[in-house]
């Protein structure tokens, strides 16, 4: 459905969003980690030779705050927490984050139409297409692969736009609110370039109505 394709936007927003506001209480003084004086001065010094001059602006509370988030914070937070203070800013909350919650609702309840009514018997003729269950694929490609070249056997750099898009398959059911688990499934599978990767292993996605989880988990044990 054309609310399936707006689903990852939709949910990255909306998650931002809830980042940035539930990480706000982080300033070091009532929640997070308190930076003692010598982590703090270097933290100071190390963002004003980058690009935290702005900290030279600061009252001293800001500078404090900003310090520890920066300290504490890790990139994909920070992202993420940017992200989300610019979709809740005055300018950008009807165009986006209302928008946003509009597509999950009507998300969900495309979603839900699919399924059969819970007060449906199993043994019942039902003549409409719709579903107790479905199965998907958990992520659109096979999981990235160790570097051999790191000592610590760290995975390849992946683009952070690229993890993004990846998780097309299971935002739509979180998004809506439906119960499902992942299991993995060890197929012999041909990737795109016409080989069998090596202990090729993909996960398989089972997820129903609301309320039908021991459906749900009846099917994953099936799977395995």
């Amino acid at each position: 459905s054309e609310w399936i394709k707006l689903s990852l936007a939709s949910y990255y927003v909306l998650a931002c969003a809830e980042a940035s506001s539930n990480l706000s209480r982080y300033d070091g003084v009532r929640y997070g980690m308190e930076l003692d004086l010598d982590q703090y001065s270097e933290s100071i010094d190390s963002m004003n030779g980058t690009d935290f001059e702005s900290l030279i602006d600061m009252t001293a509370l800001e500078q404090r705050i900003s310090a520890t988030r920066a300290y504490g914070f890790g990139e994909e937070i920070q992202r993420r927490v940017l992200a989300g203070t610019s979709v809740l800013s005055s300018d950008r909350f009807h165009t986006h984050y209302e928008a946003a919650a509009v597509v999950r609702a009507k998300l969900s309840r495309s979603l839900a139409s699919a399924f059969r009514c819970s007060h449906i018997s199993h043994t019942a003729r039902v003549k409409d297409e719709k579903v107790d269950a479905m199965l998907v694929p958990t992520a659109l490609s096979f999981p990235c692969k160790l570097n051999p070249l790191h000592g610590d056997g760290l995975a390849d750099e992946i683009d952070p736009t690229a993890a993004f898009a990846n998780d097309v398959m299971t935002i739509p059911i979180s998004l809506g609110g439906f119960p499902s688990v992942s299991v993995p499934v060890k197929e012999n599978i041909i990737d795109s370039t016409g080989c069998n990767p090596d202990s090729a292993q993909i996960g398989m996605q089972v997820f129903a109505d609301r309320g039908s989880e021991t459906l749900v988990l009846r099917v994953a044990n099936a799977l395995q």
